[in-house]
């Protein structure tokens, strides 16, 4: 098994263990809102293997598992990676951890303490979130190349940084996220990608207006 292929179930590993440490958890943080989203994207993601350097694109996909850790922070983990649409396509992606800082606080709705009953409660909103993020992860890539020698396997993998900013918005019980994403590598292969994304998430949990 090579390098790339290890890099690949690490990165599925660690995906499923976020998702199930998320659910796990809940009875430890009863009050704690959990959030499961899909992505979709435009943007272009590029490996480079000297001295031949291949583009995939113009679409990104991807999974997210998030959790609030404060009022202004959020943590989660991404698995995004390029789709070539014709032939369909999909042999770049990226893997990272991503801490979100909300200079304003995050978009969620808040219950009303001072309301016992349930039906009269009233929501105060933060509709609308800009957020900064960033953090490290796995990047990996495996492309065939036509040359005029004929054709040939570009892979390769490395430590990657992601770096993204974007505004949240609430609609009803999700979250709508817009945002900038940008992924490159540190070490290793070099990989890169760059996307401007859309996101739906999904709460899990009660939420907790005193986080």
């Amino acid at each position: 098994m090579g390098l790339g292929d290890r890099v690949k179930r690490l990165e599925v590993t660690l995906l499923l263990t976020a998702v199930a440490s998320l659910v796990l958890s809940s009875e430890m943080a009863r009050a704690r809102e959990y959030r499961l989203g899909v992505i979709l994207g435009a943007g272009s993601a590029s490996i480079t293997v000297q001295p031949v350097s291949v583009s995939q694109g113009p679409l990104q996909a991807g999974l997210l598992a998030e959790s609030p850790v404060a009022d202004a922070l959020a943590v989660s983990l991404e698995h995004r990676r390029s789709l070539k649409l014709s032939p369909l396509s999909s042999d770049i992606s990226f893997t990272n951890a991503i801490l979100r800082w909300y200079p304003w606080g995050q978009a969620w709705p808040r219950e009303n303490p001072e309301t016992e009953d349930v039906s009269e409660n009233t929501w105060n909103q933060n509709r609308f979130a800009v957020y900064l993020g960033g953090g490290p992860g796995l990047a990996s890539g495996g492309v065939t190349q036509k040359l005029s020698t004929g054709s040939a396997y570009i892979s390769g993998s490395a430590l990657s940084l992601s770096l993204q900013a974007g505004v949240d918005y609430t609609w009803g019980t999700r979250i709508v996220r817009v945002g900038l994403d940008h992924e490159s590598s540190l070490s290793g292969a070099s990989l890169s990608a760059t996307s401007v994304s859309a996101c739906l998430m999904w709460r899990i949990g009660p939420g907790n207006a005193g986080l």
